[in-house]
């Protein structure tokens, strides 16, 4: 992570969102949170289809699950992407568990 930091600093240029922003342990990550956005979305549709209150439940878990995940994780380079990230998630969550 240090070496990534560095690198960035010595070429005096940010990654931007369109421009390979994640810890390379971490290029996987894009892809994980497009299936994230996914069952978020699309798949609580064909869980239990009966029962709405087992939906947000699973919603809930889904959104704190990924929040944990990404509070350690840290997958960007930049910290203020990754700061961006759990704020948003934060919000997810709270507006999935009113």
């Amino acid at each position: 992570m240090a070496l990534d930091k560095r690198r960035l600093r010595s070429a005096k240029v940010s990654h931007g969102l369109l421009s390979a922003p994640y810890k390379q342990e971490y290029w996987w990550f894009d892809a994980a949170d497009l299936y994230y956005r996914l069952s978020m979305t699309g798949f609580l549709l064909l869980v239990l289809p009966g029962n709405a209150n087992m939906r947000i439940v699973y919603c809930v878990y889904l959104a704190i699950s990924f929040l944990a995940y990404i509070t350690y994780a840290k997958p960007f380079i930049n910290d203020s992407l990754n700061k961006i990230l759990m704020t948003g998630q934060f919000v997810v969550c709270i507006t999935v568990a009113r």
